[in-house]
C-alpha cells in the first residue's frame, strides 16, 4: 500500500502530460510513436507531399532523413561533456543541460530505468511532499518542460531517520540535489528512486 504512491506520481505526471500539453502530451510508454515521433512523422509527410513528385519519388532516400527518436539515450549522455562524469564529477549532470533537454532526460529515465542504476546523479527541480492514504509522506523532485505545462517526477529518499519538515527543504522550493539512481522492490513491483546525499536550495 504504502508505494502505491510510486504509481500514483506516475499517473499524475502522466496525467499532466495528456491535459496540460493537448495534442502534443506524450502518450503512455510503449511501442508507439512519442510526441517528438508524431511531430517529425507530420513535418517528413507534408514534406513529401509538397516537395515530391510522382516522378521524383524513386530518387528519393528516405535514410537522408535524420532519425525519428527525439528521446536521448544514456549513451548520448556520457558522450557530451555537459553529462560526462569526468568533468563534472556526475555520471549524469542534468543541471548543465536545457530544460528541454532535461525534460527528455528525466522521461527516458522513466521509461528505461535500468540505463541509469547506480548512476551518480545531478538535477533541479521543484520540492514537493505527497501523502497516502495512511497519511505516509512521499518526497519528489519535480521537472517541468520548457513551457511549464508538463511534469515529470524523481522520487527522492533520504539515508537515515530524517523528520519531516525540520529536516527536508521547504515545500515547492526549488532546490538542487545530488544522488544516487536506485531501485526496490515492494508488493512484487520495482519502484525506482534517487538516494540523496546532497541538497541545497537554488
Amino acid at each position: 500500500m504504502k508505494r502505491i504512491f510510486g504509481m500514483v506520481l506516475m499517473l499524475f505526471m502522466v496525467n499532466l502530460a495528456l491535459t496540460g500539453c493537448g495534442k502534443d502530451a506524450v502518450t503512455a510508454p510503449g511501442p508507439s510513436l512519442a510526441q517528438g515521433d508524431r511531430a517529425e512523422s507530420g513535418q517528413y509527410e507534408a514534406a513529401g507531399s509538397e516537395q515530391y513528385d510522382s516522378e521524383s519519388t524513386e530518387e528519393f532516400d528516405i535514410n537522408s532523413y535524420p532519425s525519428d527518436s527525439f528521446e536521448p539515450t544514456t549513451e548520448q549522455f556520457q558522450d557530451d561533456p555537459a553529462g560526462s562524469a569526468n568533468n563534472t564529477g556526475f555520471d549524469i549532470d542534468l543541471t548543465k543541460l536545457s530544460s528541454t533537454m532535461v525534460f527528455s532526460e528525466v522521461y527516458n529515465m522513466m521509461i528505461s530505468p535500468e540505463e541509469y542504476m547506480g548512476k551518480t546523479i545531478k538535477a533541479e527541480g521543484i520540492f514537493q511532499v505527497y501523502q497516502d492514504s495512511n497519511n505516509i509522506n512521499f518526497y519528489a523532485l519535480v521537472i517541468a518542460d520548457a513551457t511549464a505545462c508538463c511534469q515529470q517526477g524523481l522520487e527522492l529518499i533520504w539515508d537515515g531517520d530524517p523528520a519531516y519538515p525540520d529536516d527536508y527543504p521547504v515545500e515547492n522550493s526549488e532546490i538542487e540535489i545530488t544522488g544516487v539512481y536506485q531501485s526496490y522492490i515492494e508488493e512484487g513491483n520495482t519502484y525506482y528512486y534517487v538516494q540523496v546525499n546532497d541538497v541545497k536550495a537554488v
